[in-house]
């Protein structure tokens, strides 16, 4: 049975800290004006992960000129004794703005996650691996060139290597280029809470068990009332995949069936994206343009609502949703954390959170 996170009694205790860019390690207290922080996730996002850090007066998020992340933090208690220490993040800084008042100035930085780090760089060199270097390796490769560290989780495939030689240009972003191969594995990279880069299995929504489920009941952690959206605009009814080797090159197209509500011949036209490989997919190339094809062409619905933070879940997660009430029939689904917008760092910390459906219960 779900914890209900939003007990009568709980309590959010919120501290943050400075930290090394370098080593992770906490270097001092900062004092922030909660009430004006916060922190919100986006798991289509470049970062994933941001905050809008509000300095207390006389607050700095620099020593001796030199920039530190800052690292937030909420400890949870219930009434039962029940206790989590969530760390919302680490977060690289930037000055946004400030104002004065009789005295009193109030600095608002803008915070990133640590792929912050990859994202604002480029290749300074062309990057190129041999066939059969290890695919990790090279993640890890970029991911630690500058100060960064990277950690692999259980699921990770590590075991990979390059089926070909790989290259990516002098100029290229950093990150993209380190996504693109972890991708390759199944794998994307996330921020960690602590800071580091992690890389881990890609989530499958439509197979995977929710971790949470938002429900009805006593202490619902839910308020009441949902949004609808979707992703209509966007579908596509014909893929191409393109592979060269350098020597030659492959082509796959990939069309819906005229029966398919997305058709050429029920829409009208062809909604085409075209892909160009640099890794041959595993199981071939028609078989990956097909896939691709099916997973683009399913409107995709997400629906909107505000609980409090439970900190047991991430953007991304697979959760379940139960709500009886608001909609014209009962809902029973589960889908994938995409966005999470924590306004205020108060008790409670009321969340907005988007759910993109996967599979109706």
């Amino acid at each position: 049975m779900s914890v209900s996170w939003a007990a009568t009694g709980r309590t959010d205790t919120f501290s943050a800290t400075l930290v090394d860019p370098f080593t992770l390690e906490d270097v001092r207290p900062v004092e922030l004006d909660w009430a004006s922080t916060s922190v919100t996730y986006d798991y289509e996002g470049d970062c994933l992960a941001g905050a809008s850090i509000a300095l207390e007066d006389g607050a700095d998020y620099r020593i001796g000129g030199r920039q530190h992340m800052v690292r937030i933090r909420d400890y949870v208690l219930l009434p039962d004794g029940t206790a989590h220490d969530l760390v919302l993040g680490t977060f690289f800084c930037d000055f946004s703005q400030g104002r004065s008042l009789h005295g009193r100035e109030v600095r608002t930085l803008d915070g990133y996650s640590c792929l912050y780090r990859m994202h604002r760089d480029v290749l300074r060199d062309d990057f190129w691996r041999p066939q059969g270097y290890n695919v990790s390796q090279a993640v890890r490769d970029l991911a630690e060139a500058d100060g960064g560290r990277l950690a692999f989780e259980p699921s990770a495939n590590v075991e990979r290597c390059f089926g070909r030689d790989i290259w990516f240009d002098a100029g290229e972003g950093k990150l993209e280029a380190a996504q693109e191969m972890a991708g390759w594995v199944g794998c994307e990279l996330y921020p960690a809470p602590d800071g580091t880069v992690a890389m881990r299995a890609r989530p499958d929504p439509a197979t995977e068990s929710p971790t949470y489920t938002f429900e009805d009941g006593a202490a619902c952690v839910r308020k009441a009332g949902i949004d609808w959206g979707t992703n209509r605009s966007d579908l596509v009814n014909r893929v191409i995949y393109v592979y060269t080797d350098g020597d030659s090159t492959q082509t796959a197209v990939s069309d819906l069936p005229a029966w398919h509500p997305m058709s050429f011949e029920n829409v009208g036209y062809h909604a085409t994206r075209r892909e160009v490989m640099s890794e041959e997919p595993e199981g071939g190339l028609q078989a990956a343009c097909d896939a691709d094809l099916a997973a683009s062409s399913v409107e995709q619905n997400d629906l909107t609502f505000e609980a409090v933070l439970v900190p047991t879940v991430r953007v991304g997660d697979v959760v379940g949703y139960r709500n009886a009430a608001d909609y014209t029939e009962p809902l029973d689904l589960v889908g994938q954390v995409v966005q999470m917008d924590v306004r205020a760092l108060v008790p409670g910390a009321m969340t907005t959170y988007k759910i993109r459906v996967s599979r109706w219960c």
